[in-house]
This record gives C-alpha cells, structure tokens and sequence, in this order.
C-alpha cells in the first residue's frame, strides 16, 4: 500500500524510482505483489502526481489522468528511442520559443544517456531489470529535466586503480570524486574501449558552454553538483539520476 495522503511534496525523480520498485519484474519473480495507493490531500501535490505521467504505469480511472502540457509525462524505455528525444525538443522549443537548431545539444544529450544507460549500467547482478525513465516540467523560469536509469552507478562501473580500491573499502574515499573525473572525460569505463563512456564528457561540455544549468548527478552514495557542493550520501541510491535546467532567458538569447 503506498500511502500519500499526507505527502507534501513530491518530486519526478521520486515518482520514476518508486516505478522501477514497483514495476520490477526481478523482484515479482517468485511472488505477485499487488500495488494500492491513495492520493494526497495537498490539492497541489495531487494536481502534480495526475499529472506526472505516473498513474499511466498504474491500474486507474479515467478521471485520476490530468493530461498538461506544463509537463512531458514520465516515460520509460530500455533502447535509445529517437522519437523520445525529439518529442522532449518540440516541447523545449515550443515553450522558449526556439527552433530545432537551438535544442540539438538537446537531442544528442538524450540520445547519449538513452544509448550508454543500456551500455554501461547493467550487468547479472543489477537488482532491477533495465530500464531509463525520463520526465520534463515546465517552470516559470525554466525547464527542468530529470533522467534516471536504474542500473548498478557511475561509482560502481568506473574503473578504479588500485589504490583507490583500497581506499574505497577502508571508506577513505568519496564517490562523487569519480562521478567528476567521468565527466572530466578520464578514462575510466570497465570495458577499457576508447570509443565507450563519451555521453557524461558531452554532457559536461554541454554544461561548460552554457547550455544546460544546475547540471546534478545522484549515484550510489555520490551527490555531485557543478555549481553547488558535492558530496557522499548516508544512504546509497541504486541507479543514476541526472537533473539538468535550460534557463528561459538563455532561449531568447
């Protein structure tokens, strides 16, 4: 029974990590679990969640779906779908006003994350089927994205030397450390092929030239942020997430 009446607040990542619990076929391999739930009170909050996109995935009426087009509802895959990405342009240039020359670091940022999620994320023991699970919300100042893949993380894939294996179990490391020299483009993929792990390093670029803003990255127990403080979680989160923001302003550049 998941019980939201006295939720308030809720977020898209939150909604798209609860689905890959719920709708984790590893975990419903030997038993069937029957999900309930109920709504929040907080009218907002309630307005938020029919929103989302997240009750698509679930057994509802009709009447719980509120279709806006403040939002690109929550959507899931497991290759790299084309037709995604684009949808989530035509909706970032509708509401800044731009074209599709504007929104084409866009496209390669989704693309990249859809394809290196099923290169990199998963292997035998990932506790949840792979999936990658998007959603967009539009802001009064801003567009907010959120991609979250729920593989084993980018602190568990990368490759580590030695002597950081060692510091790792002796807890004398942090996490966050490999997420930033990932994105610095250090070579560090587990399958040592050259042309692998380029998606995080595009990202970064994108972030450097003023693309994207607040560009946040969750993974295992590593919090990294590029332009707040980054840092090591109490408690480990399974998967990657990536949140990201185009400011309104920057469109009308």
């Amino acid at each position: 029974m998941i019980n939201m009446d006295e939720v308030e607040n809720i977020t898209g990542d939150a909604l798209m990590y609860l689905l890959t619990v719920m709708k984790n076929a590893k975990m419903q391999k030997d038993r069937k679990i029957m999900w309930k739930g109920n709504f929040p009170k907080n009218e907002k909050i309630n307005k938020f969640l029919k929103a989302s996109g997240f009750l698509n995935y679930m057994k509802t009426a009709e009447q719980n779906l509120i279709h806006s087009d403040e939002n690109f509802e929550i959507q899931c895959g497991k290759l790299m779908q084309g037709d995604i990405a684009k949808y989530i342009c035509e909706f970032t240039n509708n509401k800044l006003g731009t074209n599709r020359l504007f929104s084409k670091f866009l496209y390669k940022m989704l693309t990249e994350l859809m394809t290196n999620t099923k290169d990199h994320a998963y292997n035998k023991q990932s506790t949840f089927d792979y999936c990658w699970y998007i959603f967009v919300e539009n802001d009064k100042d801003k567009i907010k994205y959120t991609f979250m893949d729920n593989g084993i993380g980018i602190p568990t894939t990368v490759s580590k030397k030695f002597y950081e294996k060692i510091n790792e179990i002796l807890h004398l490391d942090k996490q966050y450390k490999y997420i930033a020299s990932a994105l610095k483009g250090e070579f560090r993929t587990e399958t040592k092929e050259e042309h692998r792990g380029t998606g995080l390093p595009d990202i970064y670029s994108i972030s450097e030239n003023g693309n994207i803003n607040n560009l946040t990255i969750i993974s295992n127990f590593a919090y990294y942020s590029k332009e707040k403080n980054s840092y090591d979680l109490e408690t480990e989160l399974e998967g990657t997430i990536l949140y990201w923001e185009i400011n309104k302003l920057e469109g009308e550049k």
